[in-house]
């Protein structure tokens, strides 16, 4: 008789040798991968651990009196496996710790997750300013507790959404990434922030990079691509990294132009995304209706959900998810039948006189789309027709009710990606509409479609 793996795992819980296996499995593992010179999985060691351990030990002048966070990489070990609130090694974390320590002013956190990141950089910045920006966070109820304290809500911002999305623009001394880590999203992110990093007295700005380092825990070679060409430039250098957890000095500012036409050729290649039949990038980027400043409201009331999931409906489209990284959102919208029309939506029971819309998109063979508002899949209240060619933009409004006003729209170009701002002032509350993306003309190829990196729709 052959057991299944499944009944061999509830013999061993029921005899209560759960403990006794794993400890033999560690000892196995220990013997036949890190040992063992011949096994295929050999695991180096992380870069430089000694003589990181030995600088560290050196710098402690009064022991009694040492920061936890300068014995914990040296003296702990972990891994994917044992994570909690913290996505990261104990030794990566300590890094974060010292850091934030060692750094002056305001600090931005791009990607936040379940909030231990956060709740490390809180307890080591005394009275500092924290900013916080995640797109879909799933804070647990440890650090809810945390963000709600006296001592801290006051200092702490959270915002609640994609870092592509404009914020309150503040100076930084300190900075921690580890949001998009696809090439077009770290790249954004630098171009975004790295100019906001400042100075404070004689303490040079400094920034950490999760992922960013090679080594054999994990990391993510688009994170680490981009962080060697901003060293390159000589716009940041190293000042140390342990396991994937990598910190900068910052020494110069970038060109944030040069920064935002970075993308990943090679996804984009693959993914057949040309612009002009050869280019990567369009050549007009930019398009302003009113030359204003745009409004921001910061109260998303779409939430994460992508637009594969339920709350949005579907007629002649399907909705395909992109493998670009673990965490990123990116959906491609394709017409079923390409002789038909095709929309996807979102009932919406309430909306404000005044609120924005924002969605980050990539046409692919495609001649125009229509963003829209309909009252109960009958009437057509509004419709924007957006035509995104290599060499220019164009917007036809189609307005079917009084009370619709769109006030201004601004669309970007910014790594990869069209940012379609979009601001409404209507004369009366909106009840029971609908929100869509529709596709109405027949396509050039069947392949054709829409990138979505993140769709939202902000209330005063």
């Amino acid at each position: 008789m052959i057991l299944s793996k499944d009944l061999i795992r509830r013999i061993i819980k029921i005899l209560g040798l759960s403990g006794f296996v794993s400890n033999l499995r560690s000892k196995f593992i220990k013997t036949n991968i890190i040992l063992n010179p011949n096994s295929p999985h050999l695991i180096k060691k992380d870069e430089d651990i000694d003589k990181k351990a030995d600088e560290l030990l050196d710098g402690i002048k009064d022991f009694g009196k040492v920061d936890f966070a300068n014995l914990c990489p040296w003296i702990f070990t972990s891994s994917i496996q044992n994570h909690h609130i913290i996505h990261e090694r104990i030794d990566e974390a300590s890094l974060l710790w010292m850091m934030t320590k060692k750094s002056k002013g305001n600090i931005l956190e791009l990607g936040r997750a379940a909030g231990g990141s956060t709740i490390v950089i809180l307890g080591s910045s005394q009275y500092r300013n924290v900013t916080s920006i995640d797109r879909d966070p799933r804070s647990l109820t440890i650090a809810k507790k945390v963000f709600k304290r006296e001592d801290i809500k006051n200092r702490l911002k959270l915002y609640n959404q994609s870092s592509r999305k404009d914020v309150i623009n503040e100076n930084y001394g300190f900075m921690f990434v580890d949001g998009d880590h696809s090439y077009d999203g770290i790249c954004h992110d630098i171009a975004k922030f790295w100019n906001n990093l400042q100075k404070i007295d004689d303490q040079d700005a400094i920034a950490v990079f999760h992922d960013a380092q090679e080594n054999p825990h994990a990391f993510v070679p688009s994170v680490k691509k981009a962080l060697d060409e901003l060293m390159e430039e000589k716009a940041a250098e190293k000042i140390t990294s342990w396991g994937a957890q990598l910190a900068v000095r910052k020494l110069k500012n970038i060109d944030r132009e040069k920064w935002h036409e970075k993308i990943d050729k090679v996804f984009w290649e693959k993914y057949n995304s040309f612009f002009d039949e050869e280019n990567l990038n369009p050549q007009k980027k930019t398009y302003s209706l009113e030359n204003k400043a745009k409004v921001n409201f910061f109260n998303n009331i779409l939430g994460y959900n992508n637009m594969e999931e339920n709350e949005w409906s579907k007629e002649n489209i399907s909705v395909e998810k992109i493998e670009v990284t673990a965490d990123n959102p990116i959906r491609f919208l394709k017409k079923i039948k390409n002789n038909s029309d095709a929309k996807i939506y979102r009932k919406l029971d309430k909306v404000g006189k005044s609120f924005t819309m924002e969605i980050f998109l990539r046409p692919k063979l495609l001649n125009n789309f229509q963003i829209f508002f309909e009252k109960d899949s009958s009437k057509l209240l509004a419709e924007i027709d957006i035509f995104l060619e290599s060499g220019d933009i164009k917007i036809n409004q189609k307005i079917t009710d009084k009370i619709f006003k769109i006030s201004d729209i601004k669309i970007n170009y910014l790594n990869a990606f069209y940012h379609c701002y979009f601001c409404f002032e209507n004369s009366t509350e909106l009840e029971n509409i609908n929100l869509g993306i529709s596709i109405n003309n027949k396509l050039k190829s069947n392949e054709g479609g829409i990138f979505i990196n993140c769709i939202s729709l902000d209330i005063l």
